[in-house]
Protein backbone atom coordinates (compact mmCIF):
# COMPACT_ATOMS: atom_id res chain seq x y z
CA UNK A 1 0.00 0.00 0.00
CA UNK A 2 1.55 3.37 -0.91
CA UNK A 3 1.94 5.74 1.79
CA UNK A 4 0.04 8.78 1.17
CA UNK A 5 2.59 11.68 -0.04
CA UNK A 6 2.44 15.00 2.07
CA UNK A 7 1.48 18.61 0.32
CA UNK A 8 5.12 20.02 -0.41
CA UNK A 9 5.57 23.03 2.57
CA UNK A 10 6.36 26.54 0.27
CA UNK A 11 9.95 27.24 -0.69
CA UNK A 12 10.06 30.49 0.79
CA UNK A 13 11.89 33.42 -0.70
CA UNK A 14 15.84 32.86 1.33
CA UNK A 15 15.39 29.12 0.64
CA UNK A 16 14.88 29.40 -3.17
CA UNK A 17 17.63 32.04 -3.24
CA UNK A 18 19.50 28.99 -1.62
CA UNK A 19 18.91 26.90 -4.35
CA UNK A 20 20.00 29.13 -6.73
CA UNK A 21 23.17 29.49 -5.17
CA UNK A 22 23.87 25.84 -4.72
CA UNK A 23 22.66 25.02 -7.81
CA UNK A 24 24.77 27.09 -9.85
CA UNK A 25 28.00 26.13 -7.36
CA UNK A 26 27.56 22.84 -9.43
CA UNK A 27 27.10 23.80 -12.88
CA UNK A 28 29.79 26.59 -13.16
CA UNK A 29 33.05 25.75 -14.43
CA UNK A 30 35.93 27.54 -13.02
CA UNK A 31 39.31 27.98 -15.13
CA UNK A 32 42.22 28.59 -13.18
CA UNK A 33 44.41 30.27 -15.62
CA UNK A 34 47.90 30.31 -13.58
CA UNK A 35 48.77 33.30 -15.93
CA UNK A 36 47.48 36.84 -17.22
CA UNK A 37 46.31 36.71 -20.60
CA UNK A 38 47.69 38.21 -23.48
CA UNK A 39 44.62 39.58 -24.57
CA UNK A 40 43.35 40.88 -21.16
CA UNK A 41 43.00 44.41 -21.51
CA UNK A 42 43.80 45.26 -18.06
CA UNK A 43 47.47 44.93 -19.28
CA UNK A 44 46.37 47.98 -21.46
CA UNK A 45 46.55 49.85 -17.79
CA UNK A 46 50.23 51.17 -16.60
CA UNK A 47 48.76 50.59 -12.57
CA UNK A 48 51.73 52.89 -10.74
CA UNK A 49 52.37 56.02 -8.83
CA UNK A 50 53.51 57.40 -11.58
CA UNK A 51 51.51 56.44 -14.13
CA UNK A 52 48.30 57.85 -11.53
CA UNK A 53 46.23 61.36 -12.09
CA UNK A 54 44.63 62.03 -8.48
CA UNK A 55 42.26 64.38 -6.85
CA UNK A 56 40.31 65.12 -4.21
CA UNK A 57 37.06 64.98 -3.30
CA UNK A 58 34.81 67.45 -1.21
CA UNK A 59 34.05 66.24 2.67
CA UNK A 60 30.58 65.18 1.35
CA UNK A 61 32.36 62.54 -0.59
CA UNK A 62 34.79 61.47 2.25
CA UNK A 63 33.06 58.04 2.38
CA UNK A 64 32.72 57.52 -1.35
CA UNK A 65 31.59 54.11 -2.48
CA UNK A 66 30.61 53.41 -5.64
CA UNK A 67 30.95 55.28 -8.73
CA UNK A 68 28.90 55.28 -12.59
CA UNK A 69 29.35 56.89 -15.89
CA UNK A 70 25.86 57.92 -17.70
CA UNK A 71 25.64 57.19 -21.56
CA UNK A 72 26.66 60.51 -21.98
CA UNK A 73 29.55 60.67 -19.94
CA UNK A 74 28.96 61.97 -16.99
CA UNK A 75 30.87 60.45 -13.86
CA UNK A 76 28.51 59.93 -10.79
CA UNK A 77 29.32 59.17 -6.96
CA UNK A 78 27.50 58.33 -3.72
CA UNK A 79 28.58 58.02 -0.14
CA UNK A 80 27.64 54.97 2.21
CA UNK A 81 25.28 56.25 4.57
CA UNK A 82 22.74 58.40 2.58
CA UNK A 83 21.28 57.88 -0.44
CA UNK A 84 22.57 61.56 -1.99
CA UNK A 85 24.20 60.76 -5.98
CA UNK A 86 26.59 63.65 -6.83
CA UNK A 87 28.02 64.41 -10.68
CA UNK A 88 31.89 64.71 -10.01
CA UNK A 89 34.01 66.65 -12.57
CA UNK A 90 36.85 64.02 -12.80
CA UNK A 91 39.51 66.45 -13.83
CA UNK A 92 38.88 68.21 -10.52
CA UNK A 93 36.68 66.04 -8.09
CA UNK A 94 34.21 69.19 -7.76
CA UNK A 95 31.06 68.17 -7.71
CA UNK A 96 29.25 69.39 -10.05
CA UNK A 97 25.24 68.56 -8.65
CA UNK A 98 23.61 66.37 -5.93
CA UNK A 99 20.27 64.85 -6.08
CA UNK A 100 18.74 62.47 -3.09
CA UNK A 101 16.32 59.38 -3.19
CA UNK A 102 12.92 60.36 -1.22
CA UNK A 103 11.49 63.74 0.71
CA UNK A 104 13.17 62.44 3.65
CA UNK A 105 16.48 61.49 4.29
CA UNK A 106 17.20 57.80 3.14
CA UNK A 107 19.52 56.06 5.15
CA UNK A 108 21.34 52.63 4.66
CA UNK A 109 24.49 50.81 3.83
CA UNK A 110 24.59 51.50 0.36
CA UNK A 111 27.61 49.93 -1.20
CA UNK A 112 27.55 50.51 -5.06
CA UNK A 113 26.11 52.63 -7.91
CA UNK A 114 25.30 51.64 -11.14
CA UNK A 115 22.62 53.88 -14.22
CA UNK A 116 21.23 51.88 -17.24
CA UNK A 117 19.91 54.94 -19.62
CA UNK A 118 18.10 56.86 -17.75
CA UNK A 119 17.84 55.50 -14.40
CA UNK A 120 20.17 55.27 -11.55
CA UNK A 121 20.44 52.15 -9.28
CA UNK A 122 22.11 51.99 -5.69
CA UNK A 123 22.17 48.92 -3.93
CA UNK A 124 23.11 48.32 -0.32
CA UNK A 125 24.70 45.76 1.51
CA UNK A 126 21.64 43.47 2.53
CA UNK A 127 20.80 43.69 -1.15
CA UNK A 128 18.42 46.21 -1.43
CA UNK A 129 18.17 47.81 -4.80
CA UNK A 130 16.38 51.63 -5.31
CA UNK A 131 15.73 53.21 -8.46
CA UNK A 132 15.29 56.53 -9.40
CA UNK A 133 15.38 59.01 -12.25
CA UNK A 134 18.04 61.40 -12.18
CA UNK A 135 17.08 64.72 -10.20
CA UNK A 136 18.52 68.18 -10.70
CA UNK A 137 21.10 70.06 -8.30
CA UNK A 138 18.79 69.78 -4.48
CA UNK A 139 16.17 67.52 -5.86
CA UNK A 140 14.67 65.03 -3.84
CA UNK A 141 13.30 62.50 -6.43
CA UNK A 142 10.96 59.40 -5.63
CA UNK A 143 12.35 56.31 -5.85
CA UNK A 144 11.22 52.23 -6.18
CA UNK A 145 13.14 49.62 -3.90
CA UNK A 146 13.41 46.25 -4.54
CA UNK A 147 14.60 43.47 -1.99
CA UNK A 148 16.32 41.15 -4.04
CA UNK A 149 16.85 38.58 -0.71
CA UNK A 150 20.62 38.34 -1.85
CA UNK A 151 21.13 39.57 1.57
CA UNK A 152 20.29 36.82 3.60
CA UNK A 153 23.99 34.92 1.91
CA UNK A 154 25.78 37.44 0.58
CA UNK A 155 27.42 40.70 1.93
CA UNK A 156 27.00 42.19 -0.96
CA UNK A 157 29.90 45.07 -2.02
CA UNK A 158 29.70 46.65 -5.32
CA UNK A 159 27.11 47.40 -8.69
CA UNK A 160 27.39 47.07 -12.51
CA UNK A 161 25.37 47.56 -15.45
CA UNK A 162 25.77 44.95 -18.38
CA UNK A 163 23.87 46.08 -21.35
CA UNK A 164 24.20 43.46 -23.07
CA UNK A 165 21.89 40.92 -21.12
CA UNK A 166 20.49 44.18 -19.51
CA UNK A 167 21.48 42.93 -15.88
CA UNK A 168 22.61 44.33 -12.63
CA UNK A 169 26.21 42.28 -11.87
CA UNK A 170 25.84 42.59 -7.58
CA UNK A 171 29.45 41.77 -6.30
CA UNK A 172 29.89 39.80 -3.01
CA UNK A 173 32.51 40.83 -0.48
CA UNK A 174 31.96 37.26 1.22
CA UNK A 175 28.92 34.02 1.13
CA UNK A 176 27.54 32.76 3.94
CA UNK A 177 26.98 29.72 2.01
CA UNK A 178 29.25 26.41 3.14
CA UNK A 179 29.23 24.80 -0.88
CA UNK A 180 30.85 28.93 -1.93
CA UNK A 181 33.25 29.47 0.64
CA UNK A 182 36.56 30.53 -0.94
CA UNK A 183 34.73 31.81 -4.02
CA UNK A 184 34.02 35.12 -5.43
CA UNK A 185 30.82 35.58 -6.75
CA UNK A 186 28.96 38.16 -8.83
CA UNK A 187 24.45 37.63 -9.27
CA UNK A 188 23.12 38.65 -12.26
CA UNK A 189 19.56 40.48 -11.39
CA UNK A 190 17.18 41.17 -14.46
CA UNK A 191 15.95 44.76 -14.88
CA UNK A 192 13.22 43.41 -16.99
CA UNK A 193 11.82 40.54 -14.58
CA UNK A 194 13.23 41.95 -11.36
CA UNK A 195 14.52 38.88 -10.50
CA UNK A 196 18.08 36.66 -10.56
CA UNK A 197 18.65 34.75 -14.07
CA UNK A 198 18.85 31.06 -12.13
CA UNK A 199 22.15 29.31 -13.08
CA UNK A 200 23.55 32.34 -14.81
CA UNK A 201 25.39 33.75 -11.55
CA UNK A 202 29.25 33.99 -11.68
CA UNK A 203 31.59 32.08 -9.55
CA UNK A 204 35.75 32.37 -9.16
CA UNK A 205 37.96 31.01 -6.59
CA UNK A 206 39.96 32.88 -4.76
CA UNK A 207 42.95 31.05 -5.38
CA UNK A 208 42.78 31.55 -9.22
CA UNK A 209 41.67 35.72 -8.66
CA UNK A 210 44.88 36.16 -5.99
CA UNK A 211 47.00 33.32 -8.11
CA UNK A 212 49.48 35.93 -9.82
CA UNK A 213 49.96 37.90 -6.82
CA UNK A 214 50.48 35.50 -4.20
CA UNK A 215 47.60 36.62 -1.73
CA UNK A 216 44.87 34.55 -0.24
CA UNK A 217 42.12 36.98 -0.24
CA UNK A 218 40.29 38.75 -3.39
CA UNK A 219 37.04 40.44 -1.00
CA UNK A 220 35.41 42.76 -3.76
CA UNK A 221 34.63 46.50 -2.73
CA UNK A 222 33.67 47.78 -6.67
CA UNK A 223 32.93 46.12 -9.89
CA UNK A 224 32.61 47.13 -13.32
CA UNK A 225 31.85 46.38 -16.57
CA UNK A 226 34.12 47.03 -19.17
CA UNK A 227 32.48 47.97 -22.73
CA UNK A 228 35.49 47.93 -24.65
CA UNK A 229 36.15 44.52 -23.76
CA UNK A 230 33.03 42.95 -22.86
CA UNK A 231 34.89 41.51 -19.23
CA UNK A 232 34.04 42.86 -15.53
CA UNK A 233 36.67 44.32 -13.56
CA UNK A 234 36.65 43.54 -9.63
CA UNK A 235 38.49 45.69 -7.25
CA UNK A 236 39.28 43.91 -3.74
CA UNK A 237 40.06 47.04 -1.63
CA UNK A 238 41.14 45.34 1.57
CA UNK A 239 43.37 43.19 -0.46
CA UNK A 240 44.95 46.27 -2.85
CA UNK A 241 43.89 44.04 -5.65
CA UNK A 242 42.36 43.91 -9.20
CA UNK A 243 41.28 41.63 -11.75
CA UNK A 244 39.74 41.14 -15.30
CA UNK A 245 37.53 38.19 -15.64
CA UNK A 246 35.02 37.48 -18.46
CA UNK A 247 31.26 36.97 -18.09
CA UNK A 248 31.91 33.47 -17.29
CA UNK A 249 34.11 33.85 -14.90
CA UNK A 250 37.46 33.25 -16.36
CA UNK A 251 40.20 34.68 -14.60
CA UNK A 252 41.88 36.56 -17.78
CA UNK A 253 44.55 38.94 -15.56
CA UNK A 254 45.19 40.20 -11.88
CA UNK A 255 47.63 42.97 -10.71
CA UNK A 256 47.70 44.68 -7.37
CA UNK A 257 47.13 48.45 -7.28
CA UNK A 258 49.85 51.32 -5.98
CA UNK A 259 50.06 51.57 -2.09
CA UNK A 260 48.08 54.90 -2.96
CA UNK A 261 45.39 53.31 -2.57
CA UNK A 262 44.19 53.44 1.03
CA UNK A 263 40.73 52.06 1.06
CA UNK A 264 39.43 51.35 -2.99
CA UNK A 265 35.69 51.42 -2.75
CA UNK A 266 34.44 52.23 -6.52
CA UNK A 267 35.29 51.51 -10.02
CA UNK A 268 34.36 52.77 -13.30
CA UNK A 269 35.59 53.77 -16.62
CA UNK A 270 34.94 57.30 -19.08
CA UNK A 271 34.17 57.10 -22.80
CA UNK A 272 37.45 56.88 -23.74
CA UNK A 273 37.91 53.87 -21.29
CA UNK A 274 40.06 56.16 -18.50
CA UNK A 275 39.77 53.83 -14.97
CA UNK A 276 38.32 55.60 -12.24
CA UNK A 277 38.96 54.25 -8.92
CA UNK A 278 37.63 56.06 -5.71
CA UNK A 279 38.71 55.98 -2.63
CA UNK A 280 37.49 56.35 0.55
CA UNK A 281 39.78 58.80 2.94
CA UNK A 282 40.06 60.18 6.66
CA UNK A 283 39.44 63.60 5.94
CA UNK A 284 38.41 64.00 2.47
CA UNK A 285 38.03 60.85 -0.60
CA UNK A 286 40.14 60.52 -3.93
CA UNK A 287 39.71 59.95 -7.47
CA UNK A 288 42.48 58.13 -9.21
CA UNK A 289 42.50 57.81 -12.76
CA UNK A 290 44.52 55.56 -15.20
CA UNK A 291 44.55 56.09 -18.62
CA UNK A 292 45.04 53.53 -21.42
CA UNK A 293 48.76 52.82 -22.38
CA UNK A 294 50.01 54.92 -18.85
CA UNK A 295 50.55 58.57 -18.25
CA UNK A 296 50.32 60.69 -20.64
Amino acid sequence: MKRPSLPKRPRRASEDLLARFTWAAVVVVLVRSPYAASDASLNQYVLTEDAAVRTELPRALREISGLAVTADGRLFGHGDERAVISQIDPSSGDVVKAFELGEDALRGDFEGLAVAGDRFYLVTSDGIIYEAQEGGDGARVPYHRFDTGAGKHCEVEGLAFEAAQRTLLIACKSVSIDRLRGSVVVLRWSLDRREFDVGLPIRMSEAALSALTNDRRFRPTGIEWHSASGNLYLIAGPDGLIAEVTLEGRVLATKRLPRIHRQPEGIAFLPDMTMVIADEGRRRGRLTLYRRGGAE
